[in-house]
């Protein structure tokens, strides 16, 4: 399992993204364009030309991201792999 981010290339305030918990990038694919094609007021192009990106998955240790109000910030990054002692 992991979380995937899912962006389509539109941008309003921020990029427009989703975020999917799947087994597979192919399963997480296919619940953004599910997700996307039912959003009321979006056009049908929203659910193509994804872009798909892996966050984290089941096996990775603990970690926080930073503070942000627009979603991921990737400062984090490089340093979600250490624990959170080594963090400081």
């Amino acid at each position: 399992m992991g979380l995937y981010e899912i962006t389509n290339g539109y941008v309003g305030e921020s990029y427009l993204r989703v975020y999917a918990w799947a087994e597979s990038e192919e399963q997480a694919l296919e619940m953004a364009r599910q997700r996307l094609q039912v959003e009321d007021g979006y056009p049908a192009q929203y659910a193509e030309n994804l872009r798909i990106e892996l966050l984290f998955d089941a096996q990775e240790p603990p970690f926080v991201t930073d503070p942000s109000s627009t979603g991921f910030e990737r400062s984090w990054a490089d340093k979600r792999f250490l624990s959170v002692e080594q963090y400081d």
